[in-house]
């Protein structure tokens, strides 16, 4: 491996000479280490990661903004009663596109006569001090940036300028992204994708592009220049399109590509869960035929159908919540659905929207009486392996195989059904015992064996610990698995690690620990699933809620136990059955100890912790909060922290 020059000097060369003018990443790269610079194995990658966010890629090249801005001049609307904040439009926008904080106030002359700040994140204007904007209120000003600070000007009417407004429509053709129409009638000639820009963005390649041609006026109001460029501004966002463009069919289009991106749908798939989400709007904004008034019931009977198909079910379910939807809404979608359907065909995609909704809501009785609903008609995959879910909480491995079996799933398949499998296939087999048919049944009931236990005999507690952490797993990425992506990217950011780190870690039981301890998220599938756990699991499990992650120091290392000491509170604890654990008397490590059926145990393993990072843990350990503590976590794993990563 080559070795790397100072960080810190890689990145100021590199902003200096991006300072100088607009360079492609090779040529970048060149001059750094024509300077004598020694960027490593991977220097595009390096240089992605130091660049300041005051240098952004525009077209082929990277530009430093402050430098490509130096002198551009806007036409900015000035409110009536101005409190200190100037909104920026669209173009003026991009003098806030990097975080500077404050800048100087400029007068005519160039000399600082105040401070501006910078708005703040997704905040597109400039704040001033008192009274900054009296003089311009109601009316237009010229806002010009300028490496020493920015100024504000009293504006006489600016007209469009023909040159800027053809530099912008070439930096147009150069920029816009394609975007295919996928409801165009495939019988009819062929249908040109439909194009698209960030105005902002736009407006920055033609200053890199064209400098001299922005430097020489002022930019007119958006609207006007981009009527003048040929293009069409979006009414509520920075984007852009050709004069003329469709924009109800472009947004439908963009919508379609969304949701199939986002839910990695097929094609047909897609539109028929945007034609749910269609259903669903008419339903709840309370039209008077929402499935038609010719056929209501064959309307009803097409969108229940689409339900069925457990792709279509699953996302229309996310979409709705994200949407701000509640489970109260998707119980009246659904509703209305199964009023015309009943309980005939294409009844099940209904029930298992209701079953969700209503588990959602804590009520299991009702969620899985549903779901029983929707199997009795047609064999619904996903309302089977909701089922086998249910089986595998109360113990019931067998049962949840056959429902899985039912429902199409095997061993291998990818996704939640192969990981349920996973799951319960250690627990199969009925356990081994020595009670005869006639002997009292070992529960204590006072019956015989055959008629109370036989045939639905449990495994022992220390064997099933195990299994109860990963129904708890289970029902994290059922419910709410956005809280374990962020907790993820939140360790992975503070380690400074990449995209391989992340696959890496999205799966541990690391990152799903914090979800369902500091997230609270184990309560919730306790609440969710209190009915149904076998009654020891939920001892256990009680038992697990008061368990804290705690800093151990390494007292004494066995070879399959050791002795810790609790940082902070000084208890000892002494944890058998530990393989594979790398660990060294006199260090330190981060552990969630919980009762595993015959003693403490850490079911997502012992995180190393740096000497000099033992106080601080301590104490973003005691605030609770997943992102601070998984942030903790991550900064653990960072280089910097290790000055001998063998020791």
């Amino acid at each position: 491996m080559n070795e790397i020059s100072d960080f810190e000097f890689i990145a100021e060369q590199a902003g200096a000479f991006l300072q100088e003018g607009p360079l492609t990443l090779d040529a970048l790269i060149d001059r750094l280490e024509a300077a004598g610079l020694r960027l490593g194995d991977d220097p595009r990658d390096l240089l992605f990661d130091l660049l300041g966010d005051d240098c952004t890629p525009i077209g082929d090249g990277w530009v430093h903004l402050p430098s490509l801005l130096h002198g551009i001049r806007w036409v900015v609307d000035v409110p009536a009663e101005p409190d200190d904040a100037l909104p920026l439009g669209v173009l003026a926008s991009v003098v806030v596109f990097w975080d500077w904080q404050t800048t100087p106030m400029l007068d005519a002359s160039g000399a600082a006569i105040g401070e501006v700040r910078h708005g703040g994140p997704s905040r597109y204007e400039l704040i001033g001090p008192a009274g900054w904007l009296t003089e311009f209120a109601g009316r237009q000003a010229v806002l010009e940036y300028r490496r020493e600070g920015v100024r504000v000007a009293a504006s006489a009417e600016v007209e469009v300028d023909l040159a800027m407004a053809s530099a912008l429509r070439d930096a147009f053709d150069a920029e816009a992204r394609l975007v295919d129409d996928p409801f165009a009638d495939n019988d009819a000639d062929a249908v040109p994708p439909f194009r698209l820009a960030e105005f902002s963005f736009v407006s920055l390649r033609a200053f890199a592009e064209q400098p001299d041609v922005f430097r020489s006026g002022v930019l007119a109001d958006s609207a006007a220049l981009a009527a003048a460029a040929g293009l069409d501004l979006a009414p509520d966002c920075d984007e852009c399109m050709p004069a003329g463009t469709d924009q109800q069919a472009l947004q439908a289009a963009r919508r379609f590509h969304g949701l199939r991106s986002h839910y990695e749908l097929s094609d047909d798939d897609t539109q028929l869960l945007m034609m749910v989400l269609g259903g669903a709007s008419q339903i709840l904004g309370g039209a008077p035929d929402p499935f038609g008034a010719d056929d209501p019931r064959g309307g009803a009977f097409v969108l229940s159908m689409a339900l069925a198909r457990p792709a279509v079910c699953r996302a229309f379910v996310h979409e709705s919540l994200e949407r701000e939807r509640d489970e109260h809404d998707l119980i009246r979608v659904a509703g209305a659905m199964l009023e015309h359907v009943g309980d005939g065909p294409g009844c099940s995609g209904p029930e298992v929207v209701q079953a969700i909704a209503l588990d959602r809501l804590g009520r299991g009785h009702d969620a899985r009486a549903a779901l029983e609903r929707a199997v009795a008609h047609e064999p619904n995959p996903m309302a089977l392996r909701m089922l086998a879910g249910w089986a595998a909480d109360r113990g019931e491995a067998p049962e949840a195989a056959r429902l899985l079996r039912a429902a199409g799933v095997t061993p291998d398949d990818d996704g939640p059904g192969g990981s349920l499998w996973a799951e319960i296939e250690p627990f199969l087999q009925r356990p081994r015992t020595s009670t005869g048919r006639n002997d009292p049944c070992p529960c204590g009931s006072g019956k015989k064996y055959k008629a109370c236990h036989l045939g639905r005999e449990q495994h022992p507690l220390v064997d099933r610990a195990a299994w109860l952490y990963r129904k708890a797993i289970r029902f994290v990425n059922d419910v709410e698995p956005a809280v374990h992506a962020k907790v993820a990217f939140a360790i992975v950011d503070a380690a400074g690690g990449g995209d391989e780190l992340l696959q890496q870690v999205l799966e541990t039981e690391l990152v799903y620990d914090v979800v369902l301890h500091e997230a609270g998220m184990f309560r919730e599938f306790l609440d969710r699933r209190r009915s149904v756990l076998p009654a020891d699991e939920l001892e256990l499990a009680a038992l697990w809620v008061l368990s804290d992650r705690v800093v151990l120091h390494v007292d004494e290392v066995g070879p399959d136990w050791a002795a810790f000491t609790v940082v902070g509170t000084d208890e000892q604890v002494r944890v058998g059955r530990i393989r594979g654990a790398r660990m060294r008397a006199g260090g330190h490590l981060l552990a969630r100890l919980v009762q595993g059926g015959d003693g403490p145990a850490s079911f997502f393993g012992y995180v190393p912790v740096p000497h000099q990072m033992v106080d601080d843990l301590v104490d973003v350990l005691d605030g609770s909060d997943p992102l601070e503590v998984a942030e903790a976590i991550g900064l653990c794993f960072a280089p910097e922290h290790w000055t001998d990563l063998e020791s």
